[in-house]
């Protein structure tokens, strides 16, 4: 019996190394809204709840132009950018949003589950992986299946996650706000690599006395200058890409491992926000998970197949990655 399970791990192992990878592909929002419309804070909250719903599978970004009022604060921290990239989209009001580079079009809510949901569960070809230190942003697009056609610009943007303050239209939380962009603003050529390669970038990080360094963070996506298609998008926060050279994550410890079903996670000096757990083709599998004490983090593998799964854990200070064996 013994000898059947070590060959079970094997086999699964081998399973793993040999299968091709993909990423899973974010769903990237942009949002064009402004801190003294009123129509944006009626109709920005139900978005904002859709988005935290799906937080393991989206990326936003919150540009704030010029329209309708030009004494929105977060425009007048950085006028020229905000404009551009509202103008990159042909937006000239607010609220709008575009997904993946694509506007979406008049609806009762300004971003339907309907919209986004054909986003979720979704791969890619290319893995966006952005690394931060106090000065610096690295990142590195690597191509893990076949290359896209196409020419494509790398955008790199600051934004604050959080911001605190209470806005002329009433909205007092204000998320993920562009605060300055890395690369140009029309972003900077990039030539995909071949499959299996990769291409990397530095940038400098700015500063600013007004933000609070705490919550900036570094967003980077890939975009057909044609199309405007963005292939994929990438943050600090996001689960680690199995099988590349990657920079090291902070580790999470699995018990039992491999396992049958249930299996308890363990992270240091963090308190767990969320789980969530990825097969090897990039797809979510589970974002369900309970806390006990000395933060013991349980996750319920029973009704998934026997394979490979990698888990992110989100703390409140850092984003935790592991690999897991499931077997029957």
């Amino acid at each position: 019996m013994q000898k059947l399970f070590i060959t079970i791990i094997s086999s699964l192992l081998s399973w793993a190394a040999a299968a091709q990878l993909v990423a899973p592909r974010y769903a990237f929002v942009e949002h064009v809204t402004n801190s003294r419309c009123s129509v944006c804070a009626s109709r920005n909250p139900a978005m904002y709840t859709l988005l935290e719903q799906n937080a393991s599978q989206v990326h936003h970004l919150a540009y704030h132009p010029s329209f309708p009022y030009s004494n929105c604060i977060f425009y007048q921290a950085n006028t020229s950018e905000n404009n551009a990239r509202a103008a990159f989209y042909n937006v000239s009001s607010t609220p709008k949003v575009i997904i993946n580079g694509t506007l979406v079009g008049p609806a009762a809510q300004l971003l339907p589950a309907s919209v986004l949901n054909p986003q979720l569960n979704q791969t890619s070809e290319i893995y966006v992986q952005v690394t931060e230190t106090a000065n610096q942003v690295s990142v590195t697009v690597h191509t893990i299946g076949n290359k896209p056609e196409g020419d494509y610009e790398l955008y790199v943007a600051l934004a604050e996650k959080t911001v605190n303050y209470n806005a002329p239209n009433g909205e007092n939380v204000h998320h993920d706000v562009f605060r300055d962009m890395l690369s140009n603003i029309e972003g900077d050529a990039i030539t995909l690599a071949a499959s299996g390669a990769a291409t990397s970038f530095t940038f400098a990080k700015t500063t600013n006395t007004a933000w609070n360094t705490d919550e900036i963070y570094a967003i980077a996506w890939v975009q057909n200058t044609q199309t405007k298609e963005i292939l994929n998008s990438g943050t600090k926060f996001d689960a680690v890409v199995s099988g590349i050279n990657e920079v090291a994550a902070e580790p999470i410890s699995f018990s039992p491992n491999p396992t049958t079903g249930k299996v308890i996670a363990t992270i240091t000096n963090d308190t767990p926000q969320s789980v969530a757990v990825y097969s090897l083709t990039g797809a979510l599998v589970s974002s369900t998970w309970t806390i006990s004490g000395n933060n013991l983090i349980e996750i319920d593998l029973e009704n998934t197949e026997a394979g490979i799964y990698f888990i992110q854990i989100r703390g409140e200070k850092q984003t935790f990655t592991g690999k897991l064996a499931k077997v029957e």
